[in-house]
């Protein structure tokens, strides 16, 4: 299982991706890491060709004294099903929710393990800039709605700025049971797990982060976000109130 340590997870959803540079770089930065080791959950809703590809990626990648790696065929409902799988599947006392292409860096992961494994949080969320690599209008119009809706809506507060960053982490024992209750498939799986953490009482804490640079097309298809997100909104609001979170 590689070096001596407390086991961290960190779930990764793909689509059609490239895993050798994100994963090589992850592991260069997870060696570093004293006391803790790390499995690498690659939850995949590819085509199966691509995913064929993914597969022989992940194989020819060199072994880390901190890191494995497992490949699991994803449910292809959506992000949030997904993610939800990858949950099922951790062993971590800590699982992280990280997109593919690394969105903040890495130091933080050290930064957002301290804060959990010291007490100080039950789940750590990175928040990026306002409206940070939303670049068409039809996307900062999403980003700005999706604000408005989460604060007067869901919370009722403007305690979180950014729901949707993909770089999360949170007490295992915090988020399996949040997972095995969820009902949000694509996207705004984000926001209900935030909103199930509060109605649980979790500690959350937000951190500040500069987004590395985008390497990649969004994968957001805005449109389709258009049609189901504000659904999903309402979705995870009524269950709260009704009992469904705690």
């Amino acid at each position: 299982m590689g070096a001596e340590g407390r086991l961290a997870s960190i779930i990764i959803p793909t689509l059609n991706e490239t895993l050798t540079e994100p994963l090589s770089k992850l592991g260069a930065h997870l060696d570093r890491v004293e006391g803790w080791r790390f499995e690498v959950l690659i939850v995949d809703d590819s085509r199966d060709e691509h995913r064929a590809r993914m597969r022989e990626e992940l194989f020819a990648l060199p072994p880390r004294p901190r890191m494995t790696t497992q490949f699991i065929e994803g449910p292809r409902t959506g992000k949030g099903g997904a993610v939800r799988r990858g949950v099922e599947n951790a062993a971590g006392s800590i699982i992280f929710l990280v997109d593919c292409d690394l969105p903040v860096p890495l130091e933080e992961l050290d930064v957002f393990i301290e804060l959990i494994d010291s007490g100080g949080a039950d789940a750590v969320i990175a928040e990026r800039p306002a409206i940070a690599g939303a670049r068409r209008p039809l996307r900062i119009i999403l980003t700005v709605g999706l604000l408005m809706i989460q604060r007067a809506v869901v919370f009722q507060s403007s305690r979180f700025s950014d729901t949707q960053c993909g770089f999360k982490a949170f007490r295992g024992e915090l988020l399996r049971p949040i997972a095995s209750r969820q009902i949000v498939d694509g996207g705004m799986f984000d926001l209900e797990y935030l909103y199930a953490a509060v109605k649980r009482g979790a500690k959350i804490v937000t951190v500040a982060v500069e987004p590395n640079a985008e390497t990649r097309e969004s994968r957001v298809n805005l449109l389709g976000c258009l049609r189901r997100d504000p659904i999903d909104v309402l979705r995870v609001k009524v269950r709260g109130l009704t009992g469904g979170y705690t």
